[in-house]
């Protein structure tokens, strides 16, 4: 059996290996790949698409994520990781498109959501298939893939996925279906408008301890597994099988390591990544 600090290693690197399922050409060793941050000429490629006031305000995060493991992380945390993780991975990323925090709660939070509705939709290329979301609620984030939205001949769908126990009442409240129904009427390429409400699954996936703090680390696992699956693919997969390959994360799993264990990596990798933040701004102010 492996020590925990050797399998605590192969997760910094990734989440582990892909069950094979829908992406069975994948070998193992690939899912564990190195995902530790590249070379700091290479992120600061990445770091200049990002406001410095930005990078300056998740830099002086740094030290208390580091004193403190059950620390949550902010929405701008989140988002910002997230949208590493989608610059990393590169190929087919445009399919996907994050709905920031902030902008989820402009809309889902708002009794009249049309005008953030309308700005939101602004920012989507005609490009992407599915729309992630991060939902927060309550200090709690889970994740909601909405796919199928601009076609008119196939129903939308929405894949809602939570750390923690959900009960089809409690996502409802958090992801009203109505204005789940005003965004996607809202979406520039639909000549249409939907004809019945949008249905919001709740899948089974990975849960996180219940008072460990870590469903921002979570949320961002399940977040970079599903742009993983996408870089593997020649075509947008459809309902059934991204379906499918989100129930294996958890029925299927062949993991070296926990997915507590992976959340500790992630939180390690994202302390890394503000490191090479912090070097960025040193040159960026000479």
């Amino acid at each position: 059996m492996d020590k925990p600090h050797t399998r605590i290693e192969a997760g910094q690197q990734w989440l582990g290996p892909i069950p094979t399922t829908v992406t069975s050409s994948i070998n193992a060793k690939d899912w564990i790949s190195n995902f530790a941050n590249p070379a700091y000429e290479s992120t600061r490629d990445f770091l200049q698409h990002i406001p410095t006031a930005s990078v300056k305000k998740l830099v002086g995060r740094k030290q208390a994520l580091e004193m403190n493991t059950m620390e949550w992380l902010y929405d701008e945390e989140i988002d910002f990781y997230a949208k590493y993780i989608k610059w990393r991975l590169g190929k087919n990323s445009s399919w996907c498109h994050i709905l920031d925090a902030q902008s989820y709660l402009l809309i889902f939070r708002n009794n009249d959501p049309l005008e953030h509705i309308l700005s939101a939709w602004k920012n989507v290329d005609s490009s992407a298939k599915f729309i992630c979301a991060f939902t927060a609620h309550d200090s709690h984030y889970s994740l909601l893939i909405l796919g199928n939205f601009s076609s008119n001949s196939g129903s939308p769908y929405a894949f809602y996925l939570d750390s923690l126990p959900a009960s089809m009442a409690s996502v409802e409240h958090r992801v009203s279906p109505s204005i789940l129904g005003q965004f996607i009427d809202g979406c520039p390429w639909r000549t249409s408008p939907l004809d019945a409400p949008v249905q919001i699954e709740c899948l089974s996936v990975p849960q996180q301890k219940l008072s460990d703090g870590n469903c921002g680390p979570y949320v961002l696992l399940f977040f970079q597994r599903f742009l993983h699956m996408l870089s593997r693919l020649d075509s947008p997969p459809s309902q059934e099988i991204l379906r499918e390959e989100i129930l294996s994360w958890r029925t299927l799993h062949h993991s070296p390591a926990p997915y507590s264990e992976y959340a500790v990596a992630l939180r390690h990798n994202y302390a890394k990544l503000l490191d090479q933040c912090a070097l960025y701004l040193q040159g960026s102010e000479y």
